[in-house]
């Protein structure tokens, strides 16, 4: 039987994912560290983090993607993002957006050209700079994306970085190669995982 600190994280989660009403579960958090002091991964962080910006911005988190994200690059279709319910309205930021392959891609190239589209300035240069940056700290991962010292893999010299989602969907951007690589499918069952696949195709681009 899984220890108690286990099965509360599974609740927490499935509430997190399948309540209606996140805001509640948020307010009901209660700090494990200092600010700060101390890394975990965290789906819960990043929930926090949609809900900072719609306090920020005073706009729902989809009207704010929208604004400064899918008409700035010129999205060829709609996205859709999940909602805890309608009553509640509060965004799966966490990873609750569905879009396709082509307009995935444009987020890689945003990333590729230093938040750059089109002349005028997406994401600050200084936010692709560090998450672009070979950081082995926290396993390979910051800033919602990964690079493959979190599969337990040393870097190659021109190496990317990654943003996975569920059932092993990747975007993999390497900037070294001039390389942006989408993957969308089901849960990988080779023999590599898809990330360090295209990292070491990426590697050896030419």
């Amino acid at each position: 039987m899984l220890p108690l600190k286990d099965l509360k994280m599974i609740n927490a989660m499935a509430r997190l994912n399948y309540g209606d009403n996140i805001m509640r579960q948020i307010r009901g958090l209660k700090f494990r560290c200092e600010p700060g002091t101390q890394f975990r991964y965290e789906s819960m962080t990043s929930a926090i983090l949609g809900a900072v910006i719609e306090r920020a911005s005073g706009k729902r988190y989809a009207d704010y993607l929208g604004e400064r994200v899918w008409k700035p690059l010129g999205m060829e279709h709609p996205a859709l993002v999940n909602i805890d319910s309608r009553e509640h309205d509060f965004a799966h930021s966490f990873g609750g957006i569905t879009l396709t392959i082509k307009d995935l891609a444009k987020i890689g190239r945003l990333y590729l050209n230093d938040g750059m589209w089109d002349g005028r300035r997406i994401v600050s240069e200084d936010w692709i700079r560090q998450t672009a940056d070979c950081d082995t700290s926290y396993h390979g991962y910051h800033f919602n994306w990964y690079n493959i010292n979190y599969e337990g893999f040393i870097r190659p010299e021109y190496s990317g970085y990654y943003a996975l989602g569920i059932c092993e969907q990747v975007l993999y951007v390497n900037p070294h190669k001039n390389l942006v690589i989408v993957r969308i499918g089901k849960s990988n069952s080779g023999p590599t995982r898809i990330p360090v696949l295209f990292d070491q195709l990426g590697s050896s681009w030419q």
